[in-house]
């Protein structure tokens, strides 16, 4: 290393830069490499050895700019960071190596702040980032199709309460059309200005420290001004550093059928009132669990008359096992000093039924804040959790009608791997998915050489490649934009085969990849060649 660039590093400084585990080179500022850290060759070798050449005294900019246009790109990059018009500079690129295809993060930082300066030259190996960003950007997928397919309202959030994505049955409820909410701010749109304070207080607690509101509702507006009123679930999806970016609200619109719920008011004056009317189970307990005051839908449960409640237990009136978790409940709630909810299917006493309920806990203070008892109250979410088992319903019935589609079918993605192969395409090919899914052979299954498939070329937009090789099989446009279908002989497995191939694309209509699905038509054919030979025979058949 030259004297100069030494007077930029400490000793230990160098020290530190040579064991990197990332490939490190120093540039002047004339472009010349003044050092490679020690492990440099070795990066070079694994990665990309035509680095290899770039040792001490290498003009970089001018021999790495001759290598390709995109060379060009970053040297320019380099060269922003050398005059001090850009503080850093970035670039990804992928690579070939023998175990496969790896993704290296170029970064560029100044040495000094007097410019023209040296510049650090950082090659790291983000190939582990890189496949999870692509993992999530799948999982991503399945889920917005997921949503779409479902009859309950879906939307999803980045962290600024933007709209990435709204499923067809919010824009049926509410008369929007989707270019005019995606991109959109959820609370500048769709939801009344009075309420917005607290909605966005919610939503930004729930970024901030993961507190989500599992179960909450509210109206939101349709395009007509009209509200609808929706319980929403909601959970959170995690960027791969576990930070919060997404949240994914899963609604029913209850406007139909809502309860007009009455506030519930805590003073002394009015809890009679409270407790005779409200449609929940209510009741207080001393600190000693005896029961103090209930109401009607409390007396239901236990099968008895408030006056015959008051002064009694748990221990009185259910199994000691329930009873047990009632006062654990009840001292947990209390030692917290806060409200505490949990979750409770019971059964009611007094006819038999049971109702699941989220019931919530309350540490009750006098005047002078002396802790007198617990107030619980009990909400009946039966028809909630009903919604939550049709969700997961919905699930297992999305995915049992795909895997079980009789139809032979196949999907790539936009760089032609397999990412599909259903039992019925099994079956049809002899090739069972593990040795299909995540690999480029789609062809292997279908001819001896190597040739595309319609699937390939509709990924890649050739149409003058499917006029060129379908054209003379019965090539049509299918029902679906973009796709085709055709019809061909297949001498590997002696079948005749009808095709039909279709675009996916994501919500910017780019082709993310293709959908191909497979008939066996060799019965259809040998039915219309023999009615063919018939024909000619019977036009042949002397008189």
């Amino acid at each position: 290393m030259s004297s100069k660039i030494k007077s930029s590093f400490l000793e230990e400084d160098i020290k530190l830069v040579d064991y990197w585990g990332d490939g490190i080179l120093v540039l002047s500022a004339n472009g010349i490499v003044s050092y490679a850290n020690k492990i440099w060759d070795e990066f070079a070798q694994k990665y990309c050895p035509s680095l290899l050449e770039y040792v001490e005294g290498t003009d970089y900019l001018k021999v790495f700019s001759e290598k390709s246009d995109e060379n060009v790109t970053i040297t320019k990059g380099i060269r922003r960071v050398i005059n001090g018009t850009e503080k850093s500079f970035f670039f990804e690129d992928s690579c070939h190596c023998s175990d496969g295809e790896h993704w290296i993060l170029i970064k560029v930082h100044p040495l000094s702040q007097n410019y023209p300066t040296s510049v650090l030259l950082q090659y790291i190996d983000i190939t582990e980032n890189k496949k999870r960003e692509l993992n999530l950007a799948e999982h991503e997928k399945h889920l917005y199709t997921l949503l779409n397919n479902i009859r309950l309202v879906g939307v999803v959030l980045d962290t600024h309460g933007n709209i990435k994505f709204c499923n067809d049955h919010l824009l049926e409820l509410t008369g929007w059309k989707r270019k005019e909410v995606l991109n959109k701010n959820w609370f500048d749109i769709l939801l009344s200005p009075e309420i917005v304070p607290e909605i966005k207080s919610v939503f930004l607690k729930t970024i901030k420290k993961a507190n989500v509101p599992s179960y909450y509702k509210n109206e939101v507006l349709a395009k007509d001004g009209s509200r609808r009123l929706i319980v929403w679930n909601n959970t959170v999806i995690k960027d791969i550093d576990g930070k919060i970016n997404t949240v994914v609200s899963i609604g029913e619109n209850i406007t139909n059928h809502l309860l007009t719920e009455k506030s519930l008011l805590m003073t002394k004056g009015q809890l009679r009132t409270l407790v005779d009317t409200i449609p929940d189970l209510v009741w207080l307990k001393d600190v000693n669990g005896f029961y103090l005051v209930c109401n009607t839908k409390f007396e239901r449960f236990f099968g008895a008359k408030e006056e015959e409640i008051i002064g009694k237990t748990d221990y009185d009136f259910v199994n000691k096992d329930l009873a047990d978790l009632f006062t654990q409940k009840d001292r947990e709630a209390m030692k917290a000093g806060k409200p505490s909810m949990n979750e409770e299917e019971i059964t009611y006493a007094d006819d038999g039924h049971r109702e699941y309920l989220e019931t919530i806990k309350s540490p009750m203070y006098d005047s002078n804040g002396q802790l007198i008892g617990v107030l619980g109250v009990g909400r009946d979410i039966t028809e909630r959790k009903k919604s939550e088992a049709k969700l997961q319903d919905k699930k297992k019935e999305l995915f049992q009608i795909v895997n079980g589609n009789p139809i032979p079918t196949f999907v790539i993605n936009k760089n032609h791997k397999i990412t599909y192969w259903n039992k019925s395409c099994e079956t049809i090919t002899g090739i069972k998915a593990d040795e299909m899914i995540g690999t480029r052979n789609t062809w292997t299954a279908f001819y001896r050489n190597e040739r595309p498939l319609l699937a390939d070329l509709i990924v890649d937009n050739c149409q003058s490649t499917i006029e060129k090789i379908y054209g003379g099989k019965n090539l049509q446009p299918s029902f679906i934009e973009g796709g085709y279908q055709a019809e061909d002989y297949f001498p590997m497995f002696d079948k005749w085969l009808f095709f039909t191939a279709a675009p996916i694309k994501d919500f910017d209509n780019n082709i993310i990849g293709a959908i191909e699905t497979l008939q066996d038509i060799s019965l259809a054919k040998k039915a219309e060649k023999a009615l063919i030979d018939t024909k000619i025979l019977a036009e042949n058949r002397p008189a």
